[in-house]
């Protein structure tokens, strides 16, 4: 215990020594520039102009970590500053290799791939200052790989492919080693096995082996292309920025592995999911609300396919969803903020910290990938779905929606879900928490269940932003 003690306080030294103060000097240019922004292209170079600033000033002399400031989470600030450089990388080899395809000249995405680069190499070193760790059962960092992995299969043109053949062993070692560590049973399944299908594509030695892990995954399925986050999970918005996201790129990434008829699925998902999205935010409702910036993810991974909604939808309703985030000041001090609007300690899960909320960038990771794949992109416009009178009834996933024009508003009923008991010293710490708080330099928040409740879901997400966060919307068994 006193072991535990001592490496979580040198763990929060070192994030002191190596942090900067917040830095809020471009936000009020961001929010202009979103506001008068009106094409998708625009804004996803307005967005990572703003967080590769951000980065480089957060990040850590090693180029393996980035203290961002926030709330700390259960991990310890090193994985919280591990999720600060795992969560971004994605975003800048997408970027980069989206720059790198229409032949632009970028100063800014040769910085990343210079980056990329001293990230991988430093970070898979166990001998570096820098290094990421060493794979460990059910650990947050098996999480964290998934990312790192991903970002080498997109940048493995320009990244992968240039490094020496030692140096690929390294990096594809490191990852190797989390193949066969054990993982909670949800979606946690889905990054062993985005690691190995990277693993294969890139190691022509290596075979595929986490089938069983795709198979407990699917195991997981109810209908309507909807997935349940374990055996007793529920269905939420994990949906969107996990499960979808996460067996998009596995099924492209290789395409064997993916047993079932994905593509099937992800269709069935979208043609009700996409009533959810209107101009003005979506029906919020489950866990790590701070993670909303991807919501649209699907939406794009469908037009990347051809399949399904239209790729003009899934455009307007992801440029929609970041300009009225970012317009209600949604992103402050160079990253999405922890909570629905502001930070809001009150609605963050203790597993999230500081950089857990740049898993909301997943959709410009989407974006980027299919710009990059599509030379005609749809202009945007302000149609969405949400915009006609619709009512569906999904019985076998119990959800009815409601998109309500007149009022610009959707409604979502959940008829049945598995009620996260109310944690009252969430609301109100206990100074022992506190004190624990200090002593460990770790989380030790309860579970947040405002969004988690909810019975009722509107799109109208103003009433969040003013109301006491405590008693918003209608709780089951509460009015």
């Amino acid at each position: 215990m006193l072991n535990k003690i001592l490496n979580l306080q040198w763990q929060r030294i070192i994030r002191w020594w190596h942090s900067n103060p917040a830095i809020r000097e471009w936000d009020d240019k961001l929010i202009e520039d979103i506001s008068e922004c009106y094409s998708s292209q625009a804004q996803l170079h307005i967005l990572v102009d703003y967080f590769w600033r951000a980065h480089k000033y957060y990040l850590d002399p090693h180029k393996t970590r980035a203290y961002y400031p926030g709330f700390a989470s259960m991990h310890g600030r090193a994985v919280d500053g591990l999720e600060g450089v795992s969560r971004t990388l994605p975003l800048w080899a997408a970027y980069a290799s989206y720059e790198q395809s229409r032949g632009a000249s970028s100063k800014v995405a040769a910085q990343m791939t210079m980056h990329l680069k001293g990230a991988f190499l430093n970070g898979t070193n166990s001998s570096h200052s820098g290094y990421w760790g060493d794979a460990l059962d059910n650990e947050q960092i098996i999480c964290e790989a998934a990312d790192i992995a991903l970002s080498l299969w997109l940048s493995r043109s320009f990244v992968f492919n240039e490094y020496s053949k030692l140096e690929q062993v390294q990096i594809t070692d490191w990852l190797k080693s989390f193949l066969n560590k054990q993982v909670t049973d949800n979606n946690w399944h889905l990054f062993i096995a985005l690691i190995d299908s990277v693993i294969t594509n890139l190691d022509a030695t290596h075979s595929f082996q986490s089938g069983a892990h795709l198979q407990r995954i699917h195991s997981f399925y109810i209908s309507n292309g909807a997935y349940s986050d374990g055996p007793s999970g529920n269905l939420d918005f994990y949906n969107a920025w996990c499960f979808h996201y996460a067996l998009f790129w596995i099924h492209k990434i290789h395409p064997s592995a993916v047993t079932w008829d994905y593509p099937k699925q992800l269709q069935e998902f979208t043609s009700w999911y996409q009533y959810l999205i209107t101009q003005n935010g979506f029906t919020a409702y489950g866990r790590s609300i701070c993670y909303r910036f991807a919501v649209a993810s699907p939406l794009l991974a469908c037009a990347m396919r051809n399949e399904g909604i239209q790729k003009e939808i899934a455009l307007n309703a992801n440029f929609h969803l970041w300009r009225y985030f970012v317009k209600e000041a949604g992103v402050s001090k160079g990253r999405p903020n922890q909570g629905l609007f502001h930070d809001d300690e009150s609605v963050l899960d203790n597993y999230n910290g500081p950089a857990s909320s740049f898993w909301g960038v997943r959709s410009l990771v989407m974006l980027a990938s299919l710009l990059q794949e599509n030379k005609e992109i749809p202009k945007v416009s302000n149609s969405l779905p949400s915009d006609k009178p619709v009512v569906l009834d999904l019985p076998k996933i119990s959800i009815n929606i409601q998109c309500i024009p007149k009022n610009k508003e959707v409604i979502l009923h959940r008829r049945s879900f598995n009620e996260t008991v109310i944690d009252n010293s969430y609301y109100q710490p206990l100074w022992k928490n506190k004190l624990r708080e200090w002593l460990y330099a770790i989380s030790f928040r309860g579970k947040p269940t405002t969004f988690v409740n909810l019975e009722k879901c509107s799109s109208h997400l103003q009433s969040y932003k003013a109301a006491n966060i405590k008693s918003l919307g209608t709780k089951q068994g509460n009015t």
